[in-house]
Order: C-alpha cells, then sequence, then structure tokens
C-alpha cells in the first residue's frame, strides 16, 4: 500500500526544505541535522525515508551547480508550497550505472530529452525530475531538470523489488520533453573533481540504513520481551535472560552506536567539504561516508538477519512481518557495493589515494 498520506505529511512537514537555503525559504539546515531525520523517518518506515533521499539529492545539485533562474524555479516551491523533487537517474539498458544513453537533442536554445530511465524511487510523489543524460551525438553528459507533468513524461508504476516496496523505483519514459536552457546544467555535477554531492548522497543512504537497524531490533527486543519462549536446554523462566540472546542483542547495540558515531564523523565531513567546496575536504567526506556506509550496512543486515535466530520460529510467522526488515534493507544496501567502500577507504589509508568522484562516492 503506497503511503500516499505519511508523504503528505511530509511534504506539509516542511521537512522537504532540509537542504533548501534560507534565502529561497528553506531550513538551510546542517547535516548531522539532516541525517538525524533520515533516520528517525526510518525508522518509522524506510520507504518513505527513500522516497525523500532523492528529492535532497537533487536539491543539494541545484545548491552545488544550479543557475539562479533553476533555484528560483525548483527551490522556492519546495520551501513555500511542499513540492518535491525526485530522480530519473540510472538506466538498464547501459553497461554499468555511471553511463547513459538517454539524450538531449538541440532545439534553437533549448533541448529535447529522449529515452528511458529505471529505478526512479519516489517519482509518485515527486513535481520535478532530475535526470543525466548526453548531447546527441557525444558522450557530453548534462544534468537537467523536468516537471513530471511536462508533456513527453511517462512514470510507470513497475517497481517488482522484494523489499522497499513502496518507493515507486519504476520505469520513467521521455519523449521528446522540451528542456529550458536555463534548467539544463554546463556538466553532470556529480562529476566535477571538488563535487561532494556522492558524498551527499551516500551519507542520507546510511542514515536510511541506521533507521532500519534501529527498527529491526525494537521489534525484535519487544518480540523477545512479550512473546519468546527460552530454548528449553538454557535453564532460564524467561528469554530475555539466555546468555545467547543477551550476547547478540548486546552486540546489536554496539554495531548501532558505532554506525551513528560513524554517521555523524561522517555528516561533519561533509560539511565542511561543502562549506570549503576544496577538493582534500570531498576526499576526507568520501572516506568518511565510506565508513559509516560500511558499519550502518553491515549492522542492519546482521540484526535483519540474527533477529530469527534470537527469536525463534514462531518470529517467522507472517503475522509478525519481520521479514520486512530483511527485505528492506537487502534492497537498499544493494545501491552500491559495501566491498568497494571497503577499498575507498584502505587506498585512502595505504597510499593516500583519492575516492573516485561519482554518485556514489
Amino acid at each position: 500500500i503506497y503511503p500516499d498520506e505519511e508523504m503528505e505529511l511530509v511534504k506539509k512537514s516542511g521537512l522537504l526544505g532540509l537542504f533548501v537555503p534560507t534565502a529561497y525559504g528553506g531550513l538551510g539546515s546542517d547535516y548531522e541535522t539532516a541525517v538525524d531525520v533520515l533516520a528517525t523517518l526510518a525508522e518509522a518506515d524506510s520507504n518513505v525515508a527513500q522516497n525523500t533521499q532523492p528529492h535532497h539529492c537533487g536539491v543539494e545539485a541545484l545548491n552545488f551547480a544550479g543557475s539562479e533562474s533553476a533555484k528560483e524555479k525548483f527551490l522556492r516551491p519546495v520551501a513555500q508550497q511542499g513540492s518535491m523533487i525526485s530522480n530519473a537517474y540510472v538506466e538498464l539498458s547501459t553497461k554499468t550505472i555511471s553511463e547513459f544513453k538517454v539524450t538531449l537533442r538541440a532545439d534553437g536554445s533549448d533541448f529535447r530529452l529522449n529515452g528511458v530511465k529505471f529505478y526512479a524511487t519516489g517519482s509518485r510523489w515527486a513535481d520535478a525530475l532530475y535526470v543525466p543524460a548526453v548531447i546527441e551525438g557525444t558522450d557530453d553528459a548534462r544534468l537537467v531538470y523536468v516537471g513530471t507533468r511536462d508533456r513527453g513524461v511517462k512514470l510507470h508504476d513497475d517497481w517488482d523489488g522484494m523489499g522497499q516496496r513502496t518507493t515507486h523505483s519504476g520505469t520513467v519514459e521521455f519523449k521528446n520533453v522540451l528542456v529550458p536552457a536555463d534548467v539544463c546544467f554546463p556538466a553532470e555535477p556529480w562529476n566535477v573533481p571538488e563535487s561532494y554531492l556522492g558524498a551527499h548522497a551516500q551519507v542520507l543512504l546510511a542514515a536510511i540504513s541506521l533507521g532500519q537497524a534501529r527498527a529491526a531490533m525494537n521489534d525484535a527486543i519487544e518480540y523477545l520481551r512479550s512473546e519468546a519462549r527460552p530454548w528449553f536446554q538454557s535453564n532460564v523462566d524467561r528469554a530475555v535472560d539466555d546468555p545467547y540472546v543477551v550476547h547478540h542483542v548486546g552486540g546489536w547495540k554496539v554495531a548501532i552506536d558505532c554506525a551513528e558515531l560513524l554517521l555523524g564523523q561522517a555528516s561533519r565531513a561533509v560539511e565542511a567539504a561543502r562549506e570549503s567546496g576544496d577538493v582534500k575536504d570531498r576526499d576526507l567526506a568520501s572516506v568518511a561516508v565510506g565508513e559509516a556506509k560500511i558499519a550502518s550496512t553491515e549492522a542492519v543486515l546482521r540484526i535483519a538477519n540474527e533477529l530469527f535466530q534470537v527469536c525463534g520460529t514462531r518470529s517467522a510467522r507472517a503475522k509478525w512481518n519481520f521479514d520486512r526488515h530483511w527485505r528492506n534493507a537487502r534492497i537498499l544496501t544493494l545501491h552500491d557495493p559495501v566491498d568497494y567502500k571497503y577499498k575507498i577507504v584502505g587506498e585512502y589509508v595505504l597510499s593516500g589515494i583519492s575516492p573516485p568522484v561519482s554518485g556514489w562516492s
């Protein structure tokens, strides 16, 4: 069931203006606050939290590289009307997720957008989309913003992932969509050397994983206290007194606390990179976010899996729906391989190698 009412509440709350500067009526939030908001939303419903994540990326791309007219067109409505921006970034037909076949064709001083995108998370509730595309006949990648109700834009309800089921992360088609020149960026901003936008996107995803981990642990603790039976060989009267249960839950708490601390560190690093515009600060932010992403990913996958081992067979019944924690976590943590986060951290520590500049780092 799509969270239409919940998303409307989010829009009315003003939280979509977290990264909108106060000059445009937004909250002008720092990263630590924004990360806390995303984690709190995710603890309640990680689908709702993920629906907002592309929006915050679209807002920050405008802050980083948008023209003044583009900012006025898209940022002020976010703050004043609860307008929402989503993404149509990745394509299914390219060799890698960082390549694009969707094209922009010149039409006077403007452009026409054509092609198909996928994983358009949150698009059901969006008023606009940001779309990377290449100038027709070249490898010149640009970023454009279009309205979801513009002529030639078609959203498809075809997301069929096993988790994050209500993120509407399916297909978007563009057929000869008019793109005014002032909402076409001169370059794809995620690939500019000083761009912190990849770290921005990743720290928000790590926050959602943290919220998922908290939710899974909370459900497990409540079940252990009220429903679980002790194993007959444990020689205890309550499941919560079983030493193996105590050991696992203690480990979960440590994992979550570590993820929280690393997310705080990462938030401050991204803030520094945003304020300075320095390439070295961007490197530090990317490494710090990599650490936080590792910690939050491993925490949520561990807890969502061990929940059943600790709570017992009856916890796997459909009435509890605890499998949603694992399904949601497994889908969300597939955005990019955590092994490559270890690579980023290890190469930087050992050899001082800068993390790659991309939407994923």
